[in-house]
């Protein structure tokens, strides 16, 4: 049996040392057995392991949803049709988030035909447009900051102002996290906010680093 150093595993697999060691820490990758000199032993298969991950996370997969599909792929009385059924919600997910960055595309495509500098806010046809968008499942808004990033405070207040303004009703949560999770999580800056699963960094945003 061949065992790797997590340096080696961590370049073969095409990720960080860091994010290895997240997803032991999250209990997706078995704890290693150590040599006596302290050093980590990664069997080979852990490389195959850690690719499964980061590829699940690239279809849009949460670390959550991840460890229920490694459960599913390591029991031999497991069924297809439950990684089908897991695989249809995503996709149900993905088919959502798609209509609301079609109907954002056409508000925007709308200001470009029909504002210009001089019409009221009142006749404003982004605002018309995201009237049109009303009824919606409720926003969700992740916040992720470093731990160095200083209070939450004023992103918060900037958040609730722009909700308040759109009429907009959102479910708002904060997490502190370290490079290794932002590595796993795909989190490229602090702060960087999350809407519905995609990625905007507010201006002064600065990288994990």
């Amino acid at each position: 049996m061949k065992y790797l150093k997590i340096g080696q595993a961590a370049k073969e697999a095409g990720v960080s040392i860091d994010t290895v060691r997240y997803y032991e820490k999250r209990g997706l990758l078995p704890s290693p057995k150590r040599k006596e000199s302290g050093y980590r032993q990664y069997l080979s298969d852990s490389v195959t392991r850690i690719r499964f991950i980061r590829h699940a996370q690239e279809l849009g997969f949460s670390l959550c949803e991840i460890s229920e599909l490694l459960s599913l792929k390591l029991d031999p009385t497991a069924a297809c049709g439950a990684v089908k059924r897991k695989a249809e919600s995503k996709i149900a997910e993905i088919d959502g988030k798609i209509g609301m960055l079609r109907r954002m595309r056409d508000a925007l495509e709308s200001l470009t035909k029909t504002c210009t500098e001089d019409k009221r806010v009142s006749e404003c046809p982004v605002l018309d447009a995201l009237d049109s968008c009303k009824g919606a499942d409720i926003m969700k808004i992740d916040c992720y900051m470093s731990g160095d990033c200083g209070s939450e405070g004023a992103l918060r207040h900037n958040i609730d102002r722009a909700l308040t303004a759109e009429k907009t009703e959102a479910e708002v949560s904060f997490h502190r996290i370290g490079e290794a999770e932002a590595a796993a999580l795909g989190v490229t800056g602090s702060p960087s906010v999350f809407i519905n699963g995609e990625e905007l960094q507010p201006q002064g945003a600065v990288g994990f680093s």
